[in-house]
């Protein structure tokens, strides 16, 4: 798949479950390796490499081989944390 734009990119990005936990560890711990990112998910090398790839332009690594967010990902942050707020908003007012 071709992502044109930022916006793309974090639409996809933000689309599985997987890949919002990853940018939620990665905003809480600043940096984890592919260890400590799989120990948190319980996921296999595999899957863990798959949804990292996906994640191209959001999460970057460090020269330590450490994954942390780039300038996209932390805006991808904010937006899943805007989005779950106006959840939690939506939902108390049932």
């Amino acid at each position: 798949m071709s992502l044109e734009n930022s916006s793309q990119i974090i639409i996809f990005a933000l689309n599985h479950p997987l890949r919002r936990w990853i940018i939620e560890l990665l905003a809480d711990h600043r940096t984890l390796n592919c260890t400590e990112l799989k120990g948190f998910l319980n996921i296999s090398p595999g899957r863990l490499s798959y949804h990292l790839e996906n994640l191209v332009g959001l999460v970057e690594q460090d020269k330590n081989q450490r994954y942390m967010l780039s300038g996209k990902g932390k805006r991808a942050y904010r937006l899943l944390m805007r989005s779950k707020a106006r959840m939690n908003i939506n939902w108390l007012s049932w």
